[in-house]
């Protein structure tokens, strides 16, 4: 199954787990529920990611089996990465020493080495994914606990002047839950009426459309 959205989180699940063999097809059913709630609220503890008590104990049995290991959850992901690196598309497998060469790009400052030393623009790509990661989960919470705080009181006040000017708003009007769906459309979110808050596959897209505005933005501002 090809999961392209984390808007449906039971799709991703099922084609994580539906084929693990954990030794009773109930535990396989009952790992794709566990690990769409989980996958739903990350950072929350398990009984909050849970609904009910039931689902909770049902959560703490099913990890409790024998069959339920760390290699039977991962078998069925780890055949799908393989397929997908047998694919005609190139794939990018980053690892702890994955880095971004800016040598060609003169103008790009404070960066370190790369190569032998000599060359400019040493960037760990690891590194920066999880502080995207972590400015996108910390934005997402604002949005949810205090949607209607003023984004430059949080956002860097050139990403909330590139959104703004997307959205045909003033900046110092833009709300956080503003900000968050903004960048949410740049990744391709519609944010119809139905359409329910953006997930995070259109996020990390606009995050990234956004990051180029940005760039832009400061090359036009450059004397």
């Amino acid at each position: 199954m090809d999961v392209t959205t984390f808007d449906n989180l039971d799709g991703w699940a099922r084609a994580q787990w539906a084929t693990a063999a954990l030794g009773d097809r109930r535990r396989t059913r009952r790992a794709v529920q566990v690990g769409a709630a989980l996958a739903a609220d990350p950072p929350a503890s398990l009984p909050s990611q849970t609904a009910r008590w039931g689902e909770l104990k049902a959560a703490y049995h099913l990890l409790n089996e024998p069959d339920v290991t760390h290699a039977a959850l991962s078998t069925p992901h780890w055949r799908q990465t393989r397929a997908a690196a047998r694919g005609a598309e190139p794939g990018l497998f980053i690892q702890d020493t994955t880095e971004l060469d800016y040598s060609t790009h003169r103008h790009t400052r404070d960066l370190g080495p790369i190569g032998d030393g000599r060359g400019h623009g040493r960037l760990a790509l690891l590194g920066l994914l999880a502080i995207v990661a972590v400015r996108l989960l910390q934005v997402r919470m604002l949005a949810r606990q205090a949607p209607g705080t003023p984004a430059l009181s949080s956002v860097p006040p050139d990403l909330v002047a590139v959104v703004a000017a997307s959205l045909h708003v003033a900046p110092a009007t833009l709300s956080v839950r503003h900000f968050w769906r903004g960048v949410a459309q740049l990744g391709g979110f519609i944010g119809r009426a139905g359409d329910g808050e953006p997930g995070w596959q259109t996020l990390w897209a606009g995050w990234w459309r956004l990051q180029e505005r940005v760039w832009g933005y400061h090359l036009a501002q450059a004397p």
